[in-house]
């Protein structure tokens, strides 16, 4: 029994070493779903050291809270209620695949944002990948409508991300293992103002994020104004749930996020396939009998494995398949 199972692993290590290595894409999720569940919320302490160009030592607290949906011009949105040291605003988001995007933006200022041109601006990618170097992910136009006195004006923002590292911080509320990323978010309007915003942001994909660090800048034709603040996490009410946190795993063929011998199987299934036309093509092809050792040694391997019984059922068709292309 124990050289039988020797030889079921030394067919399957070898069938192993004859698969190239692929090399994996280094692409990271940022952001889990937890924006798009009512009754979430997060609280953060926040030091502001420099306020309108002149250094401060203020200390206050802020607060991120989903509360509501909504539908504008086509855009299901979630609300999220911010309230900051200088003031309150509530924020109009929507999620794709790929990003996080505001559709409104209203505040207590009597400042309200709606975006124009059919082009909302993309304020967070959901992914990053590790080469992300001041890259621009998004771009957007507003309609902009002050109460009192009674204005009006047009905003254009891009939206760039550059990955930095991954880091292990703590924080008021506990330790976490974050995702550090540089955003800057640019702006120009047509009433002659300019300004962007720079936010390094420590992201735990499972909670949201954790810790930032802001500087704010914005002028117009006659002068310049700049604020900074920190901020850390203190509470939250996201329950963490799993998932993939890499968008591709090389050699996951079933999408799992795992590499296991169901993959094996599938791979093995589609050895020798060619589409090269004509066939002769292909030149110098491994012999197809591997395909039996590849089959041989995945099927015998999951023999035991109730939970992959399926897979193992099929493994007769596969070593059909194998001799089939074999006597070809």
């Amino acid at each position: 029994m124990r050289k039988r199972n020797l030889t079921i692993w030394v067919i399957a290590v070898t069938s192993l070493a004859l698969i190239p290595s692929i090399a994996g894409g280094d692409e990271y999720r940022l952001f889990g779903e937890y924006f798009q569940t009512v009754g979430n919320q997060w609280q953060y302490d926040m030091h502001i050291y420099l306020l309108d160009n002149n250094p401060v030592n203020l200390w206050g607290t802020a607060s991120l809270a989903i509360t509501g949906t909504g539908n504008i011009a086509g855009y299901d949105t979630f609300i999220m209620d911010v309230n900051a040291p200088w003031g309150y605003a509530q924020r109009n988001l929507s999620v794709t695949p790929e990003y996080i995007i505001e559709i409104a933006n209203d505040n207590d200022q009597g400042i309200h944002r709606v975006f124009s041109n059919n082009d909302p601006l993309e304020i967070y990618p959901i992914w990053v990948d590790d080469t992300d170097n001041n890259r621009l992910f998004g771009h957007g136009h507003y309609q902009v409508t002050l109460d009192s006195p009674p204005m009006n004006w047009t905003e254009t923002h891009d939206s760039y991300i550059t990955y930095l590292r991954q880091e292990t911080v703590t924080v008021p509320t506990g330790t976490f293992e974050c995702i550090v990323v540089f955003l800057k978010w640019d702006w120009t309007d047509s009433d002659n103002w300019s300004g962007y915003t720079e936010e390094t942001n420590w992201i735990d994909p499972h909670l949201g994020i954790i810790k930032g660090d802001t500087l704010e800048y914005y002028w117009d034709t006659v002068s310049g104004h700049s604020s900074a603040y920190t901020w850390e996490l203190t509470s939250t009410n996201v329950a963490p749930q799993p998932f993939c946190k890499v968008r591709s795993l090389p050699m996951d063929f079933n999408g799992d996020c795992k590499v296991n011998l169901f993959d094996f199987a599938l791979f093995a299934r589609s050895w020798m396939d060619c589409q090269l036309d004509p066939p002769s093509a292909s030149g110098n092809s491994p012999n197809p009998t591997t395909l039996l050792l590849l089959s041989l040694g995945v099927c015998l391997l999951m023999r035991g494995s109730v939970t992959e019984r399926k897979v193992y059922d099929r493994c007769w068709l596969i070593g059909k398949y194998s001799e089939t292309k074999r006597t070809k």
